[in-house]
């Protein structure tokens, strides 16, 4: 319908406005950003975009790498999305190049262990790096 099949975009589109980042961006939003700092902004003669770009985008930077980390942690580990839009081996994701690896006869259980373990090293590698920022955008907005 869109010819999508068998491109990156139709995983990409979808997984980049999720419900869950349209929540967690309005609740953080919501119990970070002083309603008086807006409103203070906007005596001083600050436009709508100048409030967004100079208020309210520094202030949810915890909230928005932390909702990045979560896509990123999602999307490697995606399944059915691509299993339903991608035919071509040559654009499978790492969850489905480890399924490929398994066939009806017999599995080659070193070539899928090692594969799983590089699979796992970038995400392990991100949360080692951004663990302390993850946690605090995930409690900052929990607080009132």
């Amino acid at each position: 319908w869109l010819g999508w099949l068998n491109e990156h975009k139709a995983l990409i589109v979808p997984g980049a406005c999720g419900a869950l980042g349209i929540f967690m961006m309005r609740q953080y939003i919501g119990s970070t950003v002083p309603r008086e700092l807006v409103d203070a902004a906007r005596l001083d003669g600050c436009g709508e975009f100048g409030i967004f770009w100079r208020i309210v985008l520094p202030l949810t930077l915890p909230a928005l790498g932390t909702l990045g980390l979560i896509t990123f942690i999602g999307s490697w580990n995606n399944f059915m999305g691509p299993l339903v839009v991608i035919r071509d081996m040559d654009l499978y994701t790492v969850p489905l190049a480890l399924r490929a690896l398994q066939g009806s006869g017999q599995t080659p259980w070193g070539a899928l262990c090692a594969g799983a373990a590089v699979a796992v090293l970038p995400l392990l590698l991100m949360f080692v790096v951004a663990s302390r920022r993850l946690i605090d955008g995930l409690t900052a907005g929990a607080v009132k």
